[in-house]
């Protein structure tokens, strides 16, 4: 089981786009809480964009994930 840690008095940004379900996913990977996981995903895809609708960060970072894992 993952240990958890409380944070009081954190603050985050809030997006200015809705984030994409793949990147709530991503993010569920680092928080249980849902609306964190929204929050910086948002923040991702304000960051580095959307293109047609669809998060630019998740899938380059699958793809660079993929790379570490082979030791490229």
């Amino acid at each position: 089981m993952k240990k958890t840690i409380t944070i009081k008095n954190a603050k985050l940004y809030k997006p200015k786009t809705k984030p994409s379900k793949q990147g709530v996913d991503v993010e569920m990977e680092h928080t249980p809480q849902r609306k964190v996981a929204k929050i910086i995903g948002g923040n991702h895809d304000d960051e580095f964009g959307k293109k047609n609708g669809k998060s630019k960060y998740y899938p380059a970072l699958k793809k660079m994930e993929s790379k570490l894992k082979k030791g490229k």
